[in-house]
């Protein structure tokens, strides 16, 4: 399995993912809820993001889709055709006392090509 392409979006930034089999465009929407433990607090459960997405085939001009991916409870990936989208990371951590703007949020994800197949390491382009 080789990772094709790693992204960081704000919410509402989108981009395009083309390839010879598939092209979609993909844009992070929004923080449904935010329940991570604040930094420098012990918490019992790490907590979740739920983060709210939307994706669309441009090749085969299929409508939109809105899916969900979480930073710890499942699904934390979603397939479409022969790709995975997955979540990395969700910046900024919470903290204690401090209100995260939704326009501060970032998140990284990885786009794979599940067809693909090598004996190298995997690629990683940003």
């Amino acid at each position: 399995m080789a990772v094709i392409r790693k992204l960081t979006l704000r919410i509402n930034q989108e981009t395009q993912i083309d390839s010879p089999d598939i092209g979609f465009n993909f844009k992070f929407l929004s923080v449904v809820e935010d329940s991570r433990c604040p930094e420098g607090v012990d918490c019992i459960w790490e907590g979740n993001a739920r983060l709210q997405l939307q994706m669309s085939l441009t090749k085969t001009n299929n409508n939109l889709e809105i899916f969900e991916l979480n930073t710890n409870l499942e699904p934390q990936s979603i397939r479409i055709e022969d790709y995975e989208i997955k979540i990395l990371d969700l910046i900024p951590k919470p903290k204690v006392d401090l209100k995260i703007e939704r326009e501060n949020y970032m998140a990284t994800f990885t786009v794979t090509n599940l067809k693909i197949v090598t004996d190298q390491s995997d690629f990683i382009e940003n």
